[in-house]
């Protein structure tokens, strides 16, 4: 049989009046990866149909094969509920970047629960837009999804190559002064202080790690929260090297041993001490 005629076939039984034999022409251009132009929009079509188990199918069909034709259809799917989320999630991790920009713009009006599945989907996507998208938000989100959104910026910052981790440097500080601006009082929100201190501590190579040690020791100091001094020496310690460590550094270690807050700071300057080299 000649292939197109094959194609053809298939496209109409994706939309066939039969439930029974869409589900079946989903499954097998699933099964063969077949990516035409012509089964994407048909997919799309049944994304579409009220029948939620041709949509959780079509969903299944399209993180198999590739999505991108089909990506506007498929990101409103992913601010809903359930298993149609969590494949639509899916399906938009497999067509990678190019719906990033998407997904920024159906967020500011997203709820809570879709907004947590956007944060998750565009940390499984990874890069630096996403992760400065991330960032940007991060300030007039709840409590709850600002933890959500930290914890996943960890994973992109994690899966960087290291000749971008200066810019995430950068990024973060952006965040630390905007919160800076907007709180009035010239020092940023606590939330917003104990993200930076938990994402500078993930950066990789060497100017890069000396500069965020610079930047989280100046927190510790000048911070009154104990919960953003606890982690800015807990991202110190994890970036501390005896190697490197400079004098200021090292007489900073010394004084946060005599504080007397010890779960906060004094017990993570001991951790950072005894991997020193000192008389």
């Amino acid at each position: 049989m000649n292939p197109k005629s094959v194609v053809d076939q298939l496209t109409r039984l994706l939309d066939a009046e039969d439930p029974e034999l869409r589900r079946a022409a989903i499954l097998v251009v699933a099964d063969i990866g077949l990516d035409s132009r012509a089964v994407l929009d048909a997919l799309g079509r049944n994304l579409q149909n009220p029948d939620e188990s041709l949509q959780a199918l079509s969903l299944q069909s399209l993180a198999r094969i590739g999505a991108a034709g089909v990506a506007t259809v498929v990101v409103p799917l992913a601010a809903g509920n359930g298993p149609l989320r969590d494949a639509a999630m899916q399906v938009l991790e497999r067509v990678g970047p190019s719906v990033v920009p998407e997904l920024k713009k159906m967020f500011a009006s997203a709820d809570f629960n879709a907004k947590r599945g956007i944060v998750t989907t565009l940390a499984r996507i990874g890069g630096r837009d996403a992760l400065r998208f991330l960032l940007a938000a991060f300030p007039g989100q709840p409590f709850e999804l600002q933890k959500h959104i930290r914890v996943h910026a960890v994973e992109i910052i994690d899966r960087l190559p290291g000749a971008e981790h200066a810019a995430v440097i950068q990024a973060i500080s952006r965040l630390m002064r905007s919160s800076e601006v907007a709180s009035g009082k010239g020092q940023p929100t606590p939330q917003v202080a104990v993200a930076a201190a938990v994402l500078w501590g993930q950066v990789r190579g060497e100017k890069e790690v000396m500069r965020a040690r610079t930047l989280l020791r100046q927190l510790a100091e000048a911070t009154p929260s104990p919960e953003v001094r606890h982690h800015a020496m807990v991202s110190f310690d994890r970036l501390a090297d005896d190697e490197t460590l400079t004098s200021a550094e090292r007489g900073f270690v010394e004084r946060m041993l005599c504080e007397e807050d010890w779960y906060n700071a004094a017990q993570w300057a001991l951790s950072t001490y005894r991997r020193l080299s000192v008389p």
